[in-house]
């Protein structure tokens, strides 16, 4: 049997688990710490973002 996954609208509750896996995923893409860090503030979800979009 096959997993699926489901996509679901973001909540505002879920602002830290989003901006963690941006960080995951640009280190799985090769990006190294330093131009993560240098990302943060383009990459960290804010409950303000979400409401405004979602």
């Amino acid at each position: 049997m096959m997993n699926k996954e489901i996509i679901v609208k973001a909540d505002i509750n879920d602002v830290e688990e989003i901006t963690s896996l941006t960080k995951i995923s640009k280190a799985f893409w090769g990006y190294d710490e330093e131009q993560i860090k240098k990302w943060e503030k383009d990459h960290t979800m804010t409950k303000d973002y979400i409401i405004e979009v979602v």
